[in-house]
């Protein structure tokens, strides 16, 4: 069975109650019968643990509408981020008694990414300016994706719109540190192994979902940015990588969620090649994203904002339809899908919501 759903609009909501009761509503009326909550949004959640008051009432609010509940964890929690991994878990398991305490059967987090800083000509202006040596490296971790800091999606969300998942986190580095391979005289740690942080978060992700059966754990693949400085590491980098840490998991109670937009972008907007992954994906996912885009990636310097609407540029969360992505082809591969086609339209869009849910019904025959 199929589920047609609608994200809340966290910058919009921002802890306004009578907000959320609004958006709610408007997804009631646009025929939706799921709603995707976005932990940031409802101030539950407070200083690594939950107001209980805060929770009664936002629970209180959810209870009025006749609507299925998912949960999306903070946008800029990453797993990878060996600093704030404990400090993130502790978010983790908060979350986890919240979505108990109101029903929620499906937890959904970005996968974790780690930033690798190329290495830098010899005598290239940023290299001087670091006073850097030809063996020189930064590492960096960057958030994983959603709405952490400088990309177009971040700042569309600023002007009252959509949680809109991903170049953000690319952008917000929380670790950096300098290493070199001829450095002397080093009381600098060496710089984190990614292929480390992607298992711990594999462990930790299982321990969760082990802990909690009931509770349907999936993984999104939030990786789309173009930054030519940075070699990027995620468990969501790869259509294989995805399988490989999905089979690592390996509980009946964690599936990946598959942004299907994020994906074009990733791709940089090969149809062939996302309808092709999609169908390899297919029995590993438990849950959809579905947002219109042009599939035109955007490094973190490009233009910003509302300008990346006209030009048509990034994580741009458009109706279905206003962009390039091959939605006919997308939903018609889901027809044998069971689960939920979460939509994640910007929330100034908001009265094209029924024209996308009439999309997606009208693809699935």
């Amino acid at each position: 069975m199929i589920t047609i759903g609608q994200s809340m609009h966290p910058n919009y909501v921002g802890g306004d109650l009578a907000k959320l009761d609004e958006e709610l509503r408007l997804f009631t009326e646009a025929g939706v019968t799921s709603c995707e909550l976005v932990l940031q949004g409802l101030d539950v959640i407070v200083a690594s643990r939950i107001i209980q008051s805060r929770q009664a009432a936002v629970i209180d609010i959810l209870k009025r509408h006749d609507l299925q509940y998912t949960m999306h964890m903070p946008h800029g929690m990453n797993l990878m981020d060996k600093d704030l991994l404990e400090a993130y878990l502790i978010i983790f398991r908060a979350s986890i008694e919240f979505a108990q305490a109101a029903g929620i059967k499906l937890i959904n987090y970005h996968a974790g990414t780690h930033r690798v800083r190329k290495p830098e000509p010899e005598g290239s202006p940023s290299r001087r300016r670091r006073g850097g040596s030809d063996t020189d490296a930064a590492v960096e971790t960057a958030d994983a994706k959603t709405d952490g800091a400088a990309d177009g999606a971040a700042e569309i969300e600023k002007q009252n719109s959509e949680t809109t998942q991903n170049e953000d986190t690319t952008a917000a580095s929380a670790d950096t540190a300098e290493a070199s391979n001829k450095q002397e005289n080093s009381d600098t740690p060496p710089p984190p192994d990614p292929k480390e942080l992607m298992a711990r978060e594999l462990e930790e992700i299982r321990i969760l979902a082990k802990s909690t059966p009931e509770i349907l754990f999936c993984m999104e693949n939030a990786l789309f940015t173009d930054d030519k400085e940075f070699d990027e590491f995620s468990p969501a980098i790869s259509v294989d990588s995805m399988i490989e840490f999905y089979e690592g998991v390996n509980l009946d109670n964690f599936k990946l969620t598959f942004d299907i937009s994020h994906w074009f972008l990733a791709i940089d907007g090969d149809k062939e090649v996302l309808l092709n992954d999609m169908k390899r994906l297919l029995p590993y996912i438990g849950h959809i994203h579905l947002h219109d885009n042009c599939g035109k990636r955007t490094g973190p310097r490009d233009a910003m904002g509302a300008s990346r609407l006209i030009i048509g540029a990034g994580d741009i969360h458009l109706p279905l339809g206003w962009g390039d992505l091959p939605v006919k082809e997308c939903v018609e591969l889901l027809r044998d899908y069971n689960g939920i086609i979460n939509l994640e339209i910007e929330q100034r869009f908001n009265y094209h919501y029924s024209e996308a849910v009439s999309i997606v019904k009208e693809y699935l025959g």
